[in-house]
């Protein structure tokens, strides 16, 4: 079935594309740009605050739309709609396929109920548990029971983890609509490498050739974890770098400007605590090469859309990963200390688990072979598409 040719048109409608830096946005562009890049045609929709970045664009294939926003104070996103809305009816007419990434994007709703006007496929993936799984959406004050109304009419419902999968058979007794898989990363640029170009790659980041990277990808917001990751590794008695791959500090019009005095209060204190063994990168375009280069990945978040990319990502390039025990960890990957090593959060904790990836090079080159192998059979881009694709056409779509 999946190889049948896909001729029908694809709208992904995500709250951010690159340049802005948000997972859900930049996984939605990734997935969107590679099955633009398997001859379907593909659209990406997004939200263009304060009309700051193009319009529209075109990534290879990838055609982008970045709808009008003004999001100052409530009147200005109630004129928004103005735009916003005409903008999500012409695109579910020209778009036989519907697919929405998060309930934090202005009137989601509407594109929903558009589509399913219109006859059209719909899709809706939640990215962030607490924040818009089915449950939390339909309890939502005022807007619940319509959010109940619209999600009930999907087509199709993404669940990257088993908790999401739960949280809508709560709401709605059953999993007939649920499509549970892993959001997926592009192989192609996500792999492990050889020792010869780890070492090329370090010199080409003017990184030490000879020195142990640790690694973290992701906002330096406190509910990533930083601060325990700080201690934990003031604790090492071995050389090392640690590397922060995210935004420290962004513009006035972005939209976590509210969190610029947190990052820099965090910036300043890894600093303190870790002096000239921590280098904050900012955002970056080639995270994949400084993945690459990189000894063991850690993510402490108390709260994530999981997996998020950076873990995907990271698993993919052959790095041992350290991540905090959060809700939907357990299920996609095999147990505790085969691919991933799970930890409580806490610096001792982490300290411990970074020791023993450090002593033990069998060890961690074992977890890391194996995590790009679970990545690459069980959670491409090519195996997603393929079986969301065969999804699609078992509902009517070819």
């Amino acid at each position: 079935m999946d190889s049948k040719k896909y001729n029908k048109k694809i709208l992904f409608v995500s709250s951010f594309t690159p340049p802005l830096n948000a997972g859900s946005g930049r996984n939605a562009y990734n997935f969107a740009k590679y099955i633009s890049g398997q001859g379907v045609d593909v659209t990406l929709l997004s939200l263009n605050r304060k009309g700051h970045l193009k319009p529209r664009g075109q990534e290879e294939n990838l055609k982008i739309i970045r709808l009008l926003y003004f999001n100052h104070n409530l009147i200005t996103k109630i004129f928004s709609l103005t735009i916003i809305l005409p903008g999500y009816f012409l695109l579910a007419i020209k778009n036989d396929v519907i697919f929405v990434y998060g309930g934090n994007i202005i009137a989601f709703e509407f594109i929903l109920l558009f589509g399913k006007l219109f006859g059209k496929k719909v899709v809706f993936r939640s990215t962030m548990f607490d924040e818009d799984d089915i449950e939390t959406l339909v309890n939502q004050r005022w807007i619940g029971k319509f959010n109940r109304f619209c999600l009930k009419k999907l087509s199709i419902y993404f669940s990257i983890n088993p908790a999401f999968s739960r949280s809508w058979e709560q709401v709605f007794g059953n999993r007939e609509k649920v499509f549970e898989s892993v959001h997926g990363v592009d192989t192609k640029q996500f792999y492990p490498v050889e020792k010869e170009t780890r070492i090329r790659l370090r010199k080409k980041l003017n990184l030490p050739e000879d020195i142990f990277i640790i690694i973290s990808v992701g906002y330096v917001v406190e509910r990533k974890g930083y601060r325990n990751i700080f201690k934990s590794l003031a604790q090492l008695d071995f050389p090392f770098l640690y590397l922060v791959v995210g935004d420290y500090f962004v513009p006035e019009d972005h939209y976590l400007k509210n969190l610029n005095k947190e990052m820099k209060d965090l910036a300043e204190t890894g600093k303190s605590v870790l002096k000239d063994k921590v280098v904050f990168l900012g955002n970056k375009l080639n995270v994949d090469e400084y993945l690459k280069v990189s000894d063991i990945f850690i993510l402490n978040s108390d709260k994530e859309g999981f997996p998020p990319n950076s873990i995907m990502e990271s698993m993919a390039c052959g790095i041992p990963t350290l991540v905090r025990r959060i809700d939907g960890v357990d299920g996609f990957f095999t147990k505790d200390g085969q691919n991933i090593l799970i930890t409580s959060g806490n610096d001792v904790d982490l300290t411990e688990s970074v020791n023993k990836l450090y002593f033990d090079s069998a060890f961690r080159e074992k977890i890391g072979k194996e995590a790009s192998i679970v990545i690459r059979e069980q959670a491409s881009f090519e195996l997603l598409w393929k079986r969301l694709k065969n999804r699609l056409i078992i509902q009517g779509e070819s």
